[in-house]
């Protein structure tokens, strides 16, 4: 064949690269939010799927790898409606991000906010650990998730999981039904999965240290709204 037509193909399957993309930097990718959804959702997918905002797909369980976990606070108005923005928001859980600081307190601690109520009310501000990982079912594309409210006792079970195994064994996120006298509702689930293969891990590693910058914040619904936080379990 002619060398201007022949089909150069990569050795070891490696992905081949779209001209233009090897200059692009963080500030030029959006990593997608993963979504539990839930019955009352307007997200796309069946109640209980996770629903990735980027790709507008929907499946039961993701196989990731946990590259990075961060905390994060968020306040919502106490009724909802939609396209709301969040009343006061954390990347970190300590300060409130700048363009809510010092609106209720300079540091997160000190936030009445985050006080329980007399009659065992939980805070009006809620906690979270937002994860990026990598999908392994969709050609490792990254995401964020966020776990809230009654999905916490879930995520701590991820962290102790993701502090053992670090990137060598797939995280399954899934999710189960749960009801309360508010209705019906989903909350997130992990267990661990299979092994990573020992030249996938190094690539894990590095892949984490590239997206260093991804600021892990709670989901406040950039991309849709405030859908995030009607996509939120209950608070209990």
């Amino acid at each position: 064949m002619n060398e201007s037509t022949d089909l150069v193909v990569r050795p070891n399957n490696e992905a081949l690269m779209v001209v233009g993309t090897e200059d692009l930097g963080r500030e030029d990718l959006v990593i997608p939010r993963v979504r539990l959804v839930q019955p009352t959702s307007a997200l796309g997918g069946n109640a209980g799927e996770l629903f990735n905002a980027l790709t507008g797909e929907s499946a039961p369980e993701i196989h990731a790898v946990i590259l990075r976990i961060g905390k994060s606070r968020v306040l919502w108005p106490s009724e909802y409606q939609r396209d709301q923005r969040p009343l006061c928001a954390s990347n970190d859980g300590i300060v409130p991000r700048t363009e809510f600081a010092g609106m209720y307190a300079e540091q997160c601690a000190d936030c009445p906010q985050m006080l329980w109520g007399d009659n065992g009310e939980p805070p009006a501000c809620s906690f979270g650990y937002s994860y990026l990982a990598a999908d392994r079912s969709r050609d490792d594309l990254p995401f964020i998730l966020t776990a809230n409210r009654s999905s916490l006792k879930a995520a701590r079970a991820c962290n102790t999981l993701v502090k053992a195994f670090g990137q060598r064994r797939e995280v399954v996120i899934a999710a189960q039904q749960a009801v309360s006298d508010r209705g019906k509702y989903y909350v997130l689930t992990f267990k661990l999965g299979e092994p990573i293969p020992s030249e996938d891990v190094i690539r894990y590693v590095a892949m984490a240290r590239a997206l260093g910058g991804i600021t892990l914040g709670p989901d406040v619904g950039e991309e849709n709204g405030s859908q995030a936080k009607e996509d939120a379990a209950p608070d209990f």
